[in-house]
């Protein structure tokens, strides 16, 4: 599967898929923890979408879906992985998140991520050994070493 996989750096002409992404993948989540307010999300995927941070998951030519990974000096987090939903569950996440690992490990870095109380993902993360080290309101701060 991972040679079929490609990564390609988002740019500004990416934002319809990408807003459509968020919402396809992240509007049951988001509605269950604080409501869905459509003026609301806009504005804040528009005011906070870094491009240039993100890359499009590439299957077979056709965009399936994002990953949003900080390098920082001391530590890789992980700011969004998301993956339409016809595409999930069949590896494509494990196989992306497995090589931001091991990148890390490299470096010997950890991997850190947030994921809502309410997103399933939590068991995907759980299964590549990131353990809940924190929480908030709304998301478990998990790390991976």
């Amino acid at each position: 599967m991972e040679d079929v996989i490609k990564l390609r750096v988002a740019t500004p002409e990416d934002y319809g898929f990408l807003y459509a992404l968020h919402c396809t993948t992240m509007h049951d989540y988001i509605e269950a923890t604080w409501g869905w307010d459509e003026v609301w999300q806009q504005s804040y995927f528009k005011q906070h979408l870094r491009p240039e941070a993100n890359q499009i998951i590439v299957l077979n030519g056709h965009e399936i879906g994002r990953v949003e990974v900080d390098y920082k000096e001391d530590g890789v987090h992980i700011g969004n992985i998301q993956i339409l939903p016809e595409y999930q569950s069949k590896g494509i996440g494990s196989l992306i998140i497995l090589k931001i690992i091991r990148q890390a490990q490299r470096q010997e870095h950890p991997v850190t991520l947030q994921v809502l109380k309410v997103n399933p993902a939590r068991r995907l993360y759980e299964r590549l050994d990131f353990v809940v080290e924190g929480e908030d309101d709304a998301h478990f701060k998990m790390k991976r070493t």
